[in-house]
């Protein structure tokens, strides 16, 4: 029993410094920029966004095409089932990534003319 209880306290600790680190800056220079909370839109944050940094995504629906310029970032939704990225049937691309290095991660994209997700090289 004293053995499940440590197990249990180091397993919150580690997920209390999880949390800190992906939600905060750290001395690396990294920086997490939160959509609806630093940023309106998605691609303000991406604008936003240095080389290491982190896009996190609120839960909603976004209208909107993203293009990702800046190399090295991660654009990260916080639950695939509700952070979705809608073309309404009218825009063309949800997110154009022409940069190195680009993470596009746990989210739900839908409802566009050509591509959901699209790595080119110009």
């Amino acid at each position: 029993m004293l053995v499940g209880r440590r197990v249990g306290r180091i397993a919150a600790l580690l997920a209390s410094a999880l949390v800190a680190v992906a939600c905060g800056s750290g001395d690396d220079g990294r920086s997490t920029i939160a959509v609806r909370g630093d940023a309106s839109t998605i691609q303000e944050a991406v604008d936003r966004a240095d080389p290491g940094d982190l896009v996190l995504i609120e839960p909603g629906t976004y209208r909107e095409q993203v293009v990702v310029e800046t190399d090295g970032i991660v654009i990260r939704g916080v639950d695939r089932n509700e952070v979705i990225l809608d073309g309404d049937d009218e825009l063309f691309d949800g997110f154009l990534v022409v940069a190195d290095g680009v993470a596009v991660e746990n989210l739900t994209v839908r409802n566009y003319r050509q591509n959901g997700v699209i790595f080119t090289g110009t």
